[in-house]
């Protein structure tokens, strides 16, 4: 039995030898790689349509990222887009790269927005989950409207809740009335 030796023709007529590395294999039963550029280390600048609170935008995100995984893709490659996501809000890119590469996410423009698994399944990620509007509404921690922060007429019983501060490891008292909000008592903490 001898070797074979294969040589190939390409639309000009120019031919090549098919074992050398220099041209890509490309035929039938020979599928071509993605191309797979590194994260781009810059934040993307948008502006939403509707201004958004940063409540509003943490809420938008949650939704797209719980349901996601149940209409396309692997759950384990939504999981990894997720981490990445948080891992390039925090500037942390290197540690996005990783996960993206642990995962194997071919990211063809750079760019979270688009992404392929090993399978060639495409995932989409939208732009509010990668980083902030440049319109977002700032919340206002401000005393400007009284009657958001006075005590209701009929707020039912007054109660003490002691709560411990993570950030800084200390107990506080606060006191709130039995029908007041988790928001309303959020903002009387802060």
């Amino acid at each position: 039995m001898g070797g074979c030796i294969s040589v190939n023709r390409n639309t000009e007529g120019e031919t090549f030898d098919a074992s050398t590395p220099s041209r890509p294999a490309t035929g039938p039963g020979i599928v071509p790689t993605r191309k797979n550029y590194p994260l781009c280390h810059e934040t993307i600048r948008w502006k939403s349509d509707v201004p958004l609170t940063e409540g509003q935008l943490r809420s938008k995100r949650d939704e797209f990222w719980d349901t996601a995984p149940a209409f396309e893709g692997r759950k384990e490659i939504w999981d990894a887009l997720r981490a990445a996501t948080v891992a390039a809000e925090a500037l942390d890119f290197p540690l996005a790269q990783a996960i993206l590469d642990g995962a194997n996410v071919s990211v063809p423009n750079g760019y979270l927005t688009e992404c392929y698994d090993e399978l060639g399944t495409q995932y989409k990620v939208p732009i509010y989950c990668l980083s902030y509007p440049i319109n977002i509404v700032k919340e206002d921690n401000g005393r400007d409207s009284p009657a958001e922060y006075s005590e209701p007429v009929d707020g039912g019983a007054e109660v003490v809740l002691k709560l411990r501060l993570s950030s800084t490891c200390t107990d506080v008292k606060l006191s709130v009335y039995s029908k007041d909000t988790i928001g309303q008592c959020k903002k009387k903490l802060q």
